[in-house]
């Protein structure tokens, strides 16, 4: 089962940010903000894929760890949401999903 369970994750998680979102959105009708997406590949996914994959040396300021930090835990509540809109398990002791939505 949990074999299983990992190549359905897999399946989900693969791609540009913007595919795994559609993807989010067919499973969940929980639209996230494409902004927030498009933000979020072009300050994080692209930067690391150069990285990673190109070998390119970037310059990253403690502002921009700061923002990366921020844009992270915004796109977390959305998940978070988008499970909690489908009765799908996440973790929230804090009860910060039922806070006004910060975006």
């Amino acid at each position: 089962m949990n074999k299983l369970i990992n190549i359905a994750k897999n399946n989900v998680v693969n791609g540009s940010l913007k595919k795994i979102n559609d993807r989010i959105l067919k499973m969940t009708k929980y639209q996230i903000d494409n902004k927030l997406i498009d933000t979020i590949q072009s300050d994080i996914f692209d930067k690391r894929n150069l990285i990673v994959h190109k070998a390119e040396s970037q310059k990253i300021s403690e502002e921009n760890i700061q923002n990366y930090f921020q844009l992270t835990e915004n796109y977390l509540f959305e998940l978070g949401r988008a499970c909690k809109k489908i009765g799908a398990p996440y973790h929230d002791q804090a009860n910060w999903l039922d806070k006004p939505n910060k975006n």
